[in-house]
């Protein structure tokens, strides 16, 4: 008879997704103390029962996996969390058992002159990991909402106060990964390439990437990619306008994705309210152009018109073309690594081990999700306001550190619909 190690619990007869080819094994995951204990393939474990052995590794709690994809806890590169202090901001904990994410960046909700109610209101009384981007803006993202007034947060240049975004950024550097400009007419008027040759300087001053939200000109696609640097972040890669995009008329990529692709330069899905176009991505897809960094762009409004989360993203994707394992390093593995997670990164809250997040290995956080694909078909509408059909990606089980994590009623609408957006859910 063999010895057994107890466990809290273990999810039996997932298809346990692993980061590398041939990707996927049937398996066992043994959690204790918050970590994976064990990775127990299926045939190990048979071998076992052939010779008469009990399992290795027992628990009192037990779930079935039978029919779902078991992988690590998702990483959503592109969110806005700052709820209660920009009309964007949802509450990632409420939505973390919904969406399967478990490790959250907010992208640019705060700048300089609002970050710390972000960073002592939510970052840290978050069960959650939450990185994030600093606006170059002084008052971030606050003033995108449903307002009679529009009125960008680069309209005035007062505002645009790299002093402050440096002194913050250096005050924070565990959470800020980097800085983050949206450019073009409905946030900077038609200085866009003055306030991004601003950013790109802060940003190499700080030794920080950064990311470009330009998705309508002025300035141009082209020339926001030509500046960009090795490790910078072009922002809603799969968007579509008349006077912007990574699709030229003719349907072939412009010269200068593929330049910056080749250089270093990573593309975010960003998938948003308006931002993911499905005849773009697919054209993109069918050339070889893949994004860097599956994300959402959750948010309010995006809440209440296009998506749900990020599996919702993933999906679209696949729909779209993408492998379902390239959709999936997208949102985990790939977006860790470059945020260079695996370290006490939660604040001291609830204090996340050491070892690499975005991954299923032995020893690592037990930072877990459950999906799996629906049975029905059903319509779906990208930004473009364009339907399709076909299955989505339903979320089960969501672990935080060996803990279930469970939704909750806090008496707030996290959803807030605004005209202009489509909506077809």
């Amino acid at each position: 008879m063999s010895s057994n190690t107890r466990c809290d619990f273990v999810i039996r007869g997932g298809r346990v997704f692993l980061d590398k080819p041939p990707y996927w094994i049937e398996a066992d995951v043994a959690v204790k103390d918050g970590r994976i204990e064990a990775i127990i393939e299926a045939k190990s474990r048979n071998a076992n029962a052939t010779r008469g052995l009990e399992a290795l590794y027992v628990a009192d709690t037990e779930y079935s996996a039978t029919g779902q994809m078991l992988l690590p806890g998702l990483v959503d590169f592109h969110t806005h969390v700052y709820w209660g202090g920009t009309p964007l901001g949802i509450n990632p904990d409420k939505l973390a058992p919904l969406t399967g994410v478990t490790t959250w960046v907010d992208m640019g909700s705060a700048g300089a002159g609002n970050f710390e109610g972000l960073y002592y209101h939510v970052l840290k009384r978050s069960e959650l990991s939450i990185f994030c981007f600093l606006h170059l803006s002084y008052i971030g993202l606050v003033p995108v909402g449903d307002t009679k007034l529009r009125f960008g947060e680069l309209f005035d240049s007062r505002l645009a106060d790299v002093s402050e975004a440096a002194r913050i950024c250096k005050a924070f550097p565990d959470v800020i990964k980097g800085l983050k400009i949206r450019i073009g007419m409905e946030s900077s008027l038609t200085e866009g390439l003055a306030y991004l040759d601003m950013a790109l300087a802060l940003a190499e001053k700080l030794g920080l990437p950064l990311v470009v939200h330009a998705t309508s000109a002025p300035p141009r696609t082209a020339e926001v990619l030509s500046r960009l640097r090795c490790g910078d972040v072009y922002t809603h890669c799969f968007s579509s306008s008349p006077t912007s995009g990574i699709i030229e008329e003719s349907g072939k990529l412009i010269p200068e994705a593929i330049k910056a692709k080749k250089r270093g330069v990573r593309f975010d899905l960003g998938y948003g309210a308006r931002s993911f176009d499905s005849v773009t991505a697919r054209k993109a897809i069918e050339q070889g152009f893949f994004p860097d960094f599956v994300s959402s762009d959750l948010h309010a409004y995006s809440l209440a018109s296009t998506i749900s989360g990020l599996p919702a993203a993933i999906s679209s994707l696949c729909r779209a073309g993408l492998p379902l394992e390239e959709a999936i390093l997208g949102a985990t593995a790939r977006p860790a690594d470059y945020l260079g997670l695996g370290v006490d990164n939660n604040l001291g809250r609830i204090r996340a081990f050491p070892g690499k997040v975005g991954r299923l290995q032995t020893g690592s956080p037990a930072d877990i999700c459950l999906l799996s694909w629906s049975k029905e078909e059903a319509e779906h509408v990208d930004g473009s306001g364009r339907l399709s059909r076909g299955p989505s990606l339903e979320v089960g089980a969501v672990f935080r550190c060996g803990r279930r994590l469970e939704s909750f009623d806090d008496g707030r609408r996290e959803a807030r619909w605004k005209p202009g957006l489509v909506t077809h859910r």
